[in-house]
């Protein structure tokens, strides 16, 4: 997942801020917090349809 929605995510469920503080936090606009938001749960609802999350690279 790229960085700039693994970060938007993980602001939003674990430190616990809307879309709006995750904007302000980041730096963007509420709407590219909200797209980043969108397209992180997506990619992760994908990645599990799947079992492979995409990018996996395996263990390191």
């Amino acid at each position: 997942m790229p960085a700039p929605l693994r970060a938007a995510l993980d602001l939003a469920y674990f430190q616990r801020r809307d879309y709006r503080q995750t904007a302000a936090d980041l730096g963007v606009t509420e709407d590219e917090a909200r797209r980043r938001l969108r397209l992180g749960l997506q990619l992760l609802s994908t990645a599990h349809d799947t079992g492979t999350p995409p990018g996996y690279r395996g263990a390191v």
